[in-house]
């Protein structure tokens, strides 16, 4: 592989996926971790719609497959800024107020606040725990699928039909004996790097594959429950997700693109969009706060399915517009954080004396 520039297709900015990016950040932080999260509702039914993974990790196969040429250094350095910054920021940020109101307000010992925090691995981006957020499990994976997206764009050219179809199958039996989240979901980047490309392989064979891989699991005691299939990710769940994004991912994309139509929905979508990983790392303030609300003011009730129903309903439309402005705000700091912190190196390095 040419480590001097990366083999992308140049091409413009496409605002489709921008939409799509935009609408399943809307889906993920606002139906699927309400149900999961607020209403802690985990069924077989809620666990049919867990295929948002597959589709993010598509949909950034599809967004490199777009981007501009760079050197691998310079793609890495960009991926760091993007992804690893904010996240780091996230940690600062918690940590400064679990400090303040553990040890200052509720009194904790400093000494022992920082052996947890050792102890929990905070700092650590692909192990530690990072307090009760642990939606932020898929960074690690997103930033080592991002590390060889260069590498699957190098043998994309190389796949014909024939080629899909063994890595279909050959991922699928991986899976039954080494569930992990790179091989799944680094499958669906793969497949994201043909997007606006004349598809080699055809869709219905791999949702075939797929499907024959579902019907070995049925057989062999894997049950439908997507959440337990999930982590990690198993042949199961592989192969759901494989049948749903092989069958009714064009689908998925009219049905976005349908929603954009709307102004109010178009507004809302570009800003999901536009904040990106913001969204992600900060959402979960809401849920906890909604959650915890929601439990209080309905303990010792017994709610009729029609409450429920509202409740589910009122509970998506706050989370719809509190993540937005919640990470609106966030954004502005990890912004003005990067920005200082750029803008002290720089102080630093022309202060230092220039040795000749």
């Amino acid at each position: 592989m040419d480590n001097k520039k990366l083999h992308h297709s140049k091409d413009s900015r496409d605002n489709n996926l921008d939409i799509y990016r935009g609408c399943s950040m809307i889906y993920i932080t606002c139906i699927l971790h309400n149900f999961y999260g607020v209403q802690k509702i985990d069924t077989v039914l809620t666990s049919l719609l867990l295929i948002t993974m597959p589709i993010v990790f598509y949909i950034a196969g599809a967004s490199f497959s777009l981007a501009t040429p760079k050197s691998y250094p310079q793609y890495l350095w960009r991926r760091t800024k993007r992804i690893v910054f904010p996240y780091y920021i996230l940690v600062a940020l918690t940590t400064l107020f679990f400090f303040v109101t553990q040890c200052l307000i509720g009194g904790e010992n400093i000494g022992t606040f920082f052996k947890t925090f050792v102890d929990n691995g905070y700092y650590n981006i692909f192990s530690g725990k990072l307090y009760e957020f642990n939606h932020l499990w898929f960074i690690p994976t997103y930033l080592i699928i991002a590390i060889i997206l260069p590498l699957l764009s190098y043998i994309k050219p190389r796949l014909n039909a024939v080629a899909i179809y063994i890595i279909c199958a050959i991922n699928a039996i991986l899976l039954i004996f080494f569930p992990n989240d790179i091989i799944c979901y680094g499958t669906f980047a793969l497949a994201g790097l043909f997007y606006n490309q004349k598809q080699p392989a055809n869709r219905y064979i791999i949702a075939l594959i797929f499907a024959i891989a579902m019907i070995w699991c049925a057989c062999n005691g894997y049950g439908f429950n997507m959440q337990a299939n999930k982590f990690p990710p198993n042949i199961m769940f592989f192969a759901y997700s494989g049948v749903i994004l092989s069958l009714f991912l064009p689908l998925i994309a009219r049905l976005c693109r349908f929603f954009y139509r709307s102004k109010f929905l178009k507004h809302y979508i570009d800003m999901y969009a536009r904040l990106g990983l913001s969204v992600y790392l900060y959402h979960f303030i809401n849920v906890r706060i909604i959650g915890s609300t929601l439990k209080h003011m309905c303990q010792g009730y017994d709610l009729p399915p029609i409450a429920h129903l509202i409740i589910l309903i009122s509970t998506t439309i706050v989370l719809f517009f509190a993540n937005a402005y919640l990470s609106m705000a966030m954004k502005r700091i990890e912004t003005y954080i990067i920005n200082l912190f750029t803008r002290l190196f720089h102080c630093l390095s022309i202060s230092l004396p220039n040795k000749r």
